[in-house]
Formats: structure tokens, C-alpha cells, sequence
């Protein structure tokens, strides 16, 4: 597994899962979907997501999780209000002609055009990608290691506990 579970076709780069999805919907409703998914619509922090994402998801236009829905010029990711450090727009935007409040990625270029959220597009959602711990197997002397979402726990056998079964309890034997 690529650490991506759940619904749909996810691909890893930079320890975070994408997936393209190619239902014509508007911004709120893709939001949504990436939702259900446990995931949201994608943020571009750098050049290299952007280029990582344009042949994951070639030759279309597609919804980003950046917008100013709350504040006009002032655009920010939907995943966690963080403004924005990387850009990619095409020249001369964002224009905001017409409540243009959330934005995607235009087709054939790659660059960022904001456009009304009632508008439809595909849409990329993106997740953190699970790691699975127990691939490494933490968890000493026969313990069982039990693969939680980006973390683990050991199940110890009797004379065994800790965080990985490393800590011997001390068998007391008492002479009668």
C-alpha cells in the first residue's frame, strides 16, 4: 500500500496523497467530496507540487483549495487559512471580475485563474499520507505491533511492557 487508503486513485509525492477527480462540480461541492474522502482540496506550497501535479493531472483545468471567500484580496488555503507563500498565477491575475473567489488551475498552462465558485471544474484532492510504522517492526521481544493512523501500538506478550515490549516485569517468586 502507498499509505493513501480509502476510496479512489491516490498517487505520493512529498509524503502526501493526491487524487485527480474528474466531475464537473462547483468549489463548495468539490470541497466536499475531498471531504468524504478525509482529505481536502489540494495546497501548492512550491514549484515542485505544482509541476508534480500538472502530469498527475494533465490537459485540464481543475479546482485548488485557495480562495478569499472571507476577506476579498486576501487568498488563503482551505485546509488551514495559511496565506499564500507560493503563487503561480497567469498575467494579470487574480482580476476578481465578477465575485471571482476561489480558484483553478487553467487548462494546457498551468496557471492560476480565480473564478466564481459557482463555476464547475475537475478538482484535486489531497491527504497526508499514512506511514506505516509497523513496517519497521518497533515492537520487541514477540510483541504485536497494531497499525494506527500515522502512529503504533505494541501489544506485549506477559513479562513485557512499554511503548515496544522493551521493559522486563520483574517476576517476584516468594519462598513459603
Amino acid at each position: 500500500t502507498n499509505g493513501c487508503n480509502g476510496q479512489g486513485d491516490w498517487s505520493v509525492y512529498d509524503r502526501q496523497c493526491y487524487s485527480c477527480i474528474t466531475n464537473d462540480v462547483p468549489w463548495q461541492t468539490a470541497r466536499s467530496s475531498c471531504q468524504q474522502l478525509g482529505a481536502d482540496l489540494v495546497t501548492i506550497n512550491n514549484a515542485g507540487t505544482q509541476s508534480y501535479l500538472e502530469k498527475l493531472c494533465p490537459n485540464t483545468r481543475h479546482w485548488i483549495g485557495l480562495n478569499n471567500i472571507a476577506s476579498e484580496n486576501n487568498f488563503v488555503w482551505v485546509k488551514d487559512s495559511t496565506p499564500v507563500s507560493y503563487s503561480n498565477w497567469n498575467s494579470g491575475e487574480p482580476n476578481n471580475s465578477g465575485e471571482e473567489d476561489c480558484v483553478h488551475i487553467l487548462e494546457d498552462i498551468n496557471k492560476w485563474n480565480d473564478l466564481s465558485c459557482a463555476s464547475t471544474n475537475p478538482y484535486i484532492c489531497q491527504k497526508p499520507q499514512d506511514i506505516d510504522y509497523c513496517a519497521e517492526l518497533p515492537c520487541q521481544n514477540n510483541g504485536t505491533c497494531l497499525d494506527l493512523l500515522n502512529d503504533y501500538n505494541c501489544m506485549c506478550l506477559n513479562g513485557f511492557n512499554g511503548a515496544n515490549c522493551t521493559i522486563s516485569k520483574l517476576q517476584c517468586v516468594v519462598n513459603v
